[in-house]
């Protein structure tokens, strides 16, 4: 490790935090000029976190730019599959032109009115986790101050589960190495849930129906049947 390069990453970083903590003592004066002062540190401080995390040989994650951004309120995400492959389906953000900040919109998951839909599917799949820490958790994740941020997709760099993945696996007798380079670590971070897969790529797409038509298109899709 390059003691000067950490030690430069860490001034950074201390550097950032301070900036935003005194942002954040003004934030009951902000103007939208301070508004996008805050935003902005926050994002060079995950970007500092990240630097910090590399030059030091720890894991971090870095954001994916996906195509496609779920909901922040209420994605609702709906997780299909088996041994090898995995989707999920997630609402997708919409604007209400006479919101006035006065209400919530509630999602009905069980109604038959067409919605716009994203969906992740993974091939290779390894493992999958879903469920645990929402974003009023999501400061408890071992990747918290690595570069992660809240509702967002991640891929992890230096991957400690895919390390582990493949020291379990190696009592295989026909184990091959290298996992870090075939295989990848990915985080989505939505409201209420966090999912977690290992695999060997992603890809995504939309769809505009019903909850449950996605749910069954994806199902479908991973059985082998012809996507709707």
């Amino acid at each position: 490790m390059d003691d000067d390069a950490i030690t430069a990453a860490r001034s950074w970083l201390e550097e950032c935090r301070h900036k935003r903590e005194k942002l954040g003592a003004e934030a009951g004066r902000w103007t939208d000029v301070g508004r996008k002062a805050y935003d902005a540190i926050e994002l060079k401080i995950l970007a500092a976190e990240r630097k910090l995390a590399q030059v030091s040989g720890r894991q971090y994650a870095v954001v994916l730019d996906l195509d496609i951004v779920w909901d922040t309120g209420a994605p609702m995400p709906f997780v299909v599959g088996d041994g090898r492959r995995a989707a999920v389906v997630f609402y997708l953000p919409t604007v209400d032109p006479g919101w006035d900040g006065t209400y919530v919109t509630i999602v009905d998951p069980t109604s038959a009115s067409p919605e716009p839909f994203g969906v992740i599917e993974f091939d290779g799949v390894h493992e999958i986790k879903f469920g645990g820490l929402n974003d009023e958790a999501i400061e408890g994740h071992p990747l918290a101050g690595n570069g992660l941020d809240a509702y967002a997709a991640h891929e992890v760099i230096n991957s400690q589960w895919i390390a582990e993945a493949e020291r379990r696996n190696s009592i295989h007798p026909r184990h091959v190495g290298g996992w870090h380079t075939r295989m990848k670590h990915y985080i989505l971070c939505f409201h209420d849930e966090t999912l977690e897969c290992l695999a060997s790529g992603l890809r995504t797409r939309q769809m505009n129906c019903s909850y449950r038509d996605a749910i069954h298109a994806v199902t479908t899709t991973l059985l082998g049947g012809p996507p709707r």
